[in-house]
């Protein structure tokens, strides 16, 4: 008997599990037998089994057609922004509460729920492939503030629309987004005291406070263990090109082109959020900081890949327009990034609101003049859409 330790990610139809060596929650699931099909494989990861040992002899690992079938990706119809925000909305609400449950795990240093994690990454790979902005949209205007499940929620939309934008397969992707829902969970665990502005603090306290990139690694070694593309990102996420990152100083040569977007997006959200004690900038403004900071931290090329993906207004950003206006983007083409679809709510200049209209940028002399912050007028936009 040849026996083999496995997580439940790596568990094909046609293994003979032996028994179940790690598991999420308190009842101890007793497992073996044959995997039939993917309906038992499912069943499995339904029951929080997130590593199993298999007997290689008694595996068949034959490739079962409703396993093919399922994993085929399909060809997705894409939907107008008013019909896809309606199934849209349901799941930011699922993604809110995965992501606060998770949470709560990695603060207790509990096994994190990858696999539930992963689905919430094909979701939102999913929803974009429908519509590329509304799913961005409601979860920017939503979660705008600095906590770290707002930022999570950012960063892996923005992951996401980058990927679509580069045109890449659902299971690249899937490994990208789940990276940036994971970076930040070691940040929980680093000490209250040094959860304070890294410039004002003295270098010890610096380095103890970069140690956040190994506590993440630890929690997630305690749980299903996801790809290898996905653990490099992670690690390798507070690396710069010129070898000032942290925590191994890798340079331009040693980082992939993967990493330099994934490093140059999660930047940016820190930067326009004020994530982490960073003080918040003007969009406009964080793209000039980081583009004044390449190629030295940043790549140039990723910069630019960015705000074609999103725009340099990004659907869910509240902007002021030139005729007075506040207004809520919309959606975007990446051959007009400065010129988005909006939806105008507000009267700057009576202090009223205004019956909505949705006005195309790009066919109307009307033009955006600056982003602003929604806590500065204290307006609910959460119903605009």
């Amino acid at each position: 008997m040849a026996q083999k330790r496995i997580p439940i990610t790596k568990l094909q139809v046609g293994a003979f599990v032996e028994s179940v060596s790690k598991q999420l929650g308190d009842v101890h699931v007793v497992q073996n037998g044959l995997v039939k099909n993917i309906f038992a494989l499912n069943d499995l990861k339904k029951k929080g089994v997130i590593e199993v040992i298999i007997d290689t002899d008694r595996s068949t690992f034959e490739q079962d057609d409703s396993q093919e079938k399922h994993l085929r990706q399909a060809q997705l119809k894409t939907l107008p922004f008013t019909d896809a925000v309606i199934e849209c909305t349901e799941f930011v609400s699922e993604f809110e509460a995965g992501i606060n449950d998770n949470l709560k795990r990695a603060r207790l240093q509990q096994p994190i729920d990858m696999l539930g994690l992963e689905r919430l990454a094909q979701m939102c790979f999913h929803l974009t492939a429908r519509h590329h902005h509304c799913l961005a949209c409601l979860i920017r205007s939503k979660f705008d503030g600095t906590d770290i499940s707002a930022h999570m929620m950012r960063f892996a939309i923005t992951m996401t629309q980058i990927c679509h934008y580069l045109k890449k397969d659902q299971k690249q992707a899937t490994e990208i987004i789940l990276a940036a829902v994971l970076s930040p969970l070691g940040r929980l665990l680093v000490n209250k005291e040094l959860q304070a502005i890294t410039a004002t603090l003295p270098k010890l306290y610096q380095v103890k406070k970069q140690k956040h990139i190994d506590l993440c690694l630890r929690l997630i070694a305690l749980s299903c263990e996801p790809s290898p593309i996905t653990i490099e990102l992670i690690k390798n996420q507070a690396e710069r090109l010129d070898g000032s990152g942290y925590p191994r100083q890798l340079t331009i040569d040693s980082l992939s082109e993967n990493q330099n977007l994934f490093n140059v997006a999660l930047q940016y959200d820190a930067l326009v959020f004020g994530f982490d004690q960073i003080r918040a900038l003007g969009i406009t403004q964080v793209i000039r900081q980081m583009m004044d900071h390449s190629p030295i931290h940043f790549d140039p090329d990723s910069i630019t890949t960015l705000v074609k993906a999103i725009g340099v207004y990004p659907a869910g950003s509240l902007v002021k327009l030139k005729s007075k206006r506040l207004a809520l983007v919309l959606e975007c083409d990446s051959e007009t990034p400065t010129q988005p679809k909006v939806k105008a709510f507000y009267n700057l200049a009576f202090n009223h609101h205004l019956k909505h209209s949705i006005i195309d940028l790009t066919q109307s002399d009307d033009a955006i003049d600056s982003t602003v912050r929604r806590q500065k007028y204290d307006l609910e936009i959460d119903t605009l859409l």
